[in-house]
């Protein structure tokens, strides 16, 4: 994935350590949802 790479570059720089944690936490929300609608459908 093109945002999972941008990610990964972001990440790099020790000043977005913070922004990092609270991304993956939205990011691992974010599929939650996605994988229930999955299993709905």
């Amino acid at each position: 994935m093109k945002i999972s790479l941008s990610l990964q570059q972001d990440f790099r720089s020790p000043e977005l350590e913070l922004k990092r944690a609270q991304l993956k936490k939205i990011i691992e929300t974010t599929l939650r949802h996605v994988g229930y609608k999955e299993d709905c459908e």
